[in-house]
């Protein structure tokens, strides 16, 4: 049984200026962006030209699999 999750996840600088499109986050994660909370604001239009920032926190979802190889991906 695939279990799925939804997951807030804070960005690091590996991603800084990234966007979701250069990123192919679909693809390469398995994870669909439903939020990006920057400052005092959330934003849940997520364009593929978003450039992505350090501080942002990402809600995600996708399996449990998928986020814990993001958040590896993220600190290696």
């Amino acid at each position: 049984m695939i279990q799925y999750a939804i997951s807030e996840i804070r960005l690091s600088n590996k991603l800084r200026g990234k966007t979701i499109l250069e990123l192919e986050f679909r693809k390469r994660f398995g994870l669909n962006i439903i939020a990006i909370v920057r400052g005092n604001e959330t934003i849940v239009e997520i364009m593929p030209s978003l450039q992505l920032k350090t501080e942002d926190l990402i809600a995600v979802v996708g399996t449990k699999d998928s986020i814990l190889k993001f958040e590896r991906y993220l600190t290696s």
